[in-house]
């Protein structure tokens, strides 16, 4: 059990560092391309997103998560699935490549399809990893996934803000996404020592395929849904909007999907090996929600609060009417984790069938609140979704609950104690945080101040998330005083 426990501290550390850095670099490189383009540019990017993440949620087909849950892997079913991937990738882009012009139109944007043809050749480079990608997941070696995607975020960023610098155009993000997907493809190969062998067989493929298509109908979904929201508004609104919008949604959604996506990656792992017991399965799965759900919140309360000052701080003044968004956007990222990590559980019990039927109804009523929104203003339409956002996160966790017995109210037990340190904190934030200067860089050390009192009020509340931190990093201090 403690190495079981070593391995899960050692492998999320490494995952949140290569979200955490990834994210940054991200982010950063996000609003230096921000300083040279306008929010129509990134509406034109935004258009397409649906269909990219549609796609590439088709290539992987849910084969890179099938890895990982099956116990036994044999050899060939890793080529098999290889060859598989490589033939759907080509496939789908072909499909891309002749319906371009089709989307353009649907926009009323013709330079689109070139953009299309280009952006998704990203696409067959995604399709050559997914079952490396798989087999360092489930080893939970993190640390070269970490090397792979720092180096991969780094060197695609630096070539998006040349090619934005220079050309001043939608290209400079076109150019990110895709030379990001080719030094992902070129590391990935690298740092694996996992090869395909020329060998194909299609009982291996339909082995795993009950597992994956059931996942693949709910990814294919929550891609549609997800995305939905870009083509609403891009098509309801402009494409001025659409890159505020857009904008607005990606600061919470880095944030708490990085966090998130970091600890739950490898407690998926770690828990489909106790995947039979519902004991420790409950107290797992919670303890690493908590953990999320503690570094999440006080940052979307922040932005939640200082969205003006946050938006002036980072953007040119034409990008303002991002902050009226990101408020709303902030109450989503608070919730996030919730059904982000819960839904992981019926992935870890192999009832994706429960998490397809949940994802057909919770996304048609995502697509309900979409239209009704579009027809009538985009506040509305944020309003509305997250009040969905928020009722998503409930069931999940309930339904979820229910699967390895553990209720709602003994979820939302684990939490009390974040809720008390975050509701202290921010009455003590609000009179401190007014008596600060508006100027742009003293956002900074609003941001500074207010987790300050989240881990003093953790502290003296001795929130057991902050505990396991704390005393982790003075046994590593320690260690390596001993070495030394």
């Amino acid at each position: 059990m403690s190495n079981l426990s070593g391995k899960s501290d050692i492998g999320t550390i490494w995952s949140m560092v290569e979200r955490v850095g990834k994210m940054g670099i991200q982010l950063a490189c996000t609003l230096v391309i921000a300083q040279f383009l306008p929010p129509s540019e990134f509406g034109l990017v935004s258009m397409m997103s649906i269909f990219l993440a549609f796609s590439t949620i088709l290539i992987d087909g849910g084969f890179s998560q099938a890895l990982i849950h099956e116990q036994h892997v044999t050899e060939e079913d890793e080529s098999s699935i290889f060859w598989f991937n490589i033939l759907l990738g080509v496939l789908i882009y072909a499909v891309f490549f002749l319906t371009a012009p089709l989307i353009a139109g649907f926009y009323d944007q013709p330079y689109l399809a070139i953009l299309i043809r280009v952006a998704f050749l990203a696409l067959i480079l995604q399709s050559v990893i997914v079952v490396q990608q798989g087999l360092l997941f489930k080893s939970v070696d993190f640390k070269v996934v970490s090397k792979i995607s720092l180096w991969a975020v780094i060197l695609s960023g630096i070539a998006g803000i040349i090619v934005s610098y220079v050309r001043r155009d939608v290209w400079g993000l076109i150019v990110q996404n895709l030379s990001f997907a080719l030094f992902q493809t070129l590391f990935f190969w690298f740092y694996s020592s996992w090869r395909p062998r020329c060998f194909f067989s299609w009982y291996s493929v339909r082995k795993y395929l009950r597992f994956a298509l059931n996942l693949l109908g709910s990814n294919m979904l929550a891609a549609i849904t997800d995305n939905l929201g870009n083509l609403v508004v891009g098509k309801a609104f402009n494409s001025t909007v659409l890159g505020n919008y857009t904008m607005a949604n990606k600061i919470p959604y880095l944030t708490a999907g990085t966090v998130s996506y970091g600890i739950k990656r490898v407690s998926y792992s770690i828990m489909s090996t106790f995947q039979d017991d519902d004991v420790r399965l409950s107290h797992y799965s919670q303890r690493v929600l908590g953990m999320a759900f503690w570094v999440v919140a006080p940052i979307m309360v922040f932005l939640f609060v200082e969205a003006d000052a946050f938006v002036a701080f980072l953007f040119p003044p034409e990008w303002a009417e991002a902050a009226v968004y990101l408020r709303y956007f902030s109450i989503w990222g608070f919730v996030f984790c919730f059904s982000d990590m819960n839904q992981d559980l019926f992935l870890v019990k192999g009832r994706t069938d429960i998490l397809f039927r949940i994802d057909i109804a919770r996304r048609a009523i995502l697509i309900a609140v979409l239209v009704i929104g579009a027809m009538n203003s985009i506040i509305l339409l944020l309003q509305l979704l997250i009040a969905y956002y928020i009722l998503n996160s409930i069931a999940v966790s309930y339904i979820a609950g229910k699967l390895i017995h553990c209720p709602l109210w003994k979820q939302m037990k684990y939490q009390t104690n974040t809720l008390l340190c975050m509701a202290l904190c921010t009455i003590a934030y609000i009179p401190v945080g007014g008596l600060l200067a508006d100027a742009r860089p003293m956002v900074i050390a609003k941001g500074l101040l207010y987790y300050f009192l989240f881990l003093v009020a953790s502290s003296c509340l001795r929130n057991p998330y902050f505990c396991h931190i704390r005393d982790y990093l003075k046994a590593f201090i320690n260690k390596r005083k001993q070495k030394s």
